[in-house]
């Protein structure tokens, strides 16, 4: 065999080493999808990484975000039976005082009942300081921020500081809840605007604010417009029980189904 007869067979082998074997290895080599595939498959393959780790990432934002809001709750959930005690000791306190004063008007002994007395302060005293250590991490929580600055204001107000009571109710946003689209946040605005308002009713100066909030709440309130209606008909006298009967009206037309739980 001469040297030309060994190129032209060389060239045979290789053209036919190079030519499709199968027809999977014919689609890779004429199907233009399946050549884009193997022309950017790092750039594919790295942007399905970036997706698996983006869609991992976002399933783990969203524990946290749960697991955030549960302790959120439970917090707020521990808070309120203590808060509820807090009320009963306050008035229990109140009460206690008044049988001193007049035990004391009447010549009669009072040792024991001072005891009792310096016990339940002692028990109040408790109570405060455990309500502040749940109530406290709320401040800053995407739900439960109004809420808990709220009760923090009201926990000033029990313990005779008026003052402060007063500091922190204007700093909270609670007459914004129509323009919540978040419902939760609303709902707790609205709890809000209602507490504010019988908080008011306890101070004589503070009767034309509450009597706002109430108004308000019938006209624009969603969750608590029937409970603030109810409360300005027990304090409405005058040209205000006109005005009762015109907003028991519009609330009706908006929430017919509530008309059995409305006063008067």
């Amino acid at each position: 065999m001469n040297k030309k007869n060994i190129i032209e067979n060389n060239n045979v082998d290789i053209k036919k080493t190079n030519e499709p074997q199968s027809e999977i290895e014919i689609t890779f080599v004429e199907d233009p999808l399946f050549r884009f595939f193997k022309k950017w498959q790092n750039v594919i393959f790295w942007g399905l990484v970036v997706i698996i780790a983006c869609y991992f990432g976002y399933n783990k934002y969203s524990d946290i975000r749960i697991n955030e809001q549960k302790s959120d709750a439970d917090l707020f959930e521990e808070f309120r039976p203590i808060y509820a005690n807090i009320i009963t000791l306050s008035k229990d306190i109140k009460q206690k005082e008044l049988e001193i004063q007049k035990d004391t008007n009447e010549k009669k002994d009072t040792k024991g009942k001072e005891k009792d007395l310096n016990e339940l302060k002692e028990r109040l005293t408790k109570s405060l300081s455990e309500a502040q250590s749940r109530i406290k991490p709320l401040a800053t929580s995407k739900y439960y921020s109004t809420i808990s600055k709220l009760y923090s204001a009201l926990l000033k107000k029990n313990t005779g500081d008026q003052k402060g009571f007063e500091e922190d109710i204007n700093k909270i946003d609670f007459n914004n809840y129509k323009n919540e689209s978040n419902e939760q946040s609303r709902f707790y605005k609205e709890l809000a605007s209602i507490i504010i308002a019988k908080a008011y009713l306890d101070d004589e100066t503070k009767i034309s604010n509450a009597k706002e909030l109430l108004t308000n709440l019938i006209k624009d309130g969603k969750y608590f417009n029937v409970v603030a209606f109810n409360t300005l008909s027990i304090i409405a006298k005058g040209e205000e029980e006109e005005e009762l009967k015109k907003l028991k009206e519009e609330l009706l037309s908006k929430a017919p189904e509530q008309s059995e739980l409305l006063k008067n």
